[in-house]
């Protein structure tokens, strides 16, 4: 479970603490939300992002829930978040993103 797709032209990404696993703090945002390291549950490991619950608190505009899991919208303008927020190790990521690519060149 988890991911990324897409609804009404926005990203949509399952962000919820329940459907992530070995999560760890890695740094603290500017607006007080963390960014963990995670594993997807039966899902993609090496992953880097936000937990909804959080994101839910300081934007609420940029979450939703589905089903009964919570996702966030990172795409949307008035939401604050933007695609591409975190700098972690000279990439920039978004909301929740796959550290095992390879790493952006700036």
């Amino acid at each position: 479970m988890g991911g990324l797709f897409g609804l009404a032209g926005n990203a949509i990404i399952a962000s919820d603490i329940r459907v992530k696993e070995n999560v760890s703090l890695l740094s603290i945002r500017p607006d007080g939300l963390g960014v963990y390291a995670f594993d997807y549950k039966g899902g993609p490991s090496g992953q880097v992002g936000l937990m909804a619950q959080e994101v839910e608190q300081v934007y609420p505009v940029a979450a939703l829930t589905i089903g009964d899991v919570k996702h966030i919208n990172c795409l949307t303008s008035e939401n604050g978040l933007g695609p591409a927020e975190v700098d972690i190790g000279g990439r920039q990521v978004g909301a929740d993103a796959d550290m095992r690519a390879a790493p952006t060149r700036r």
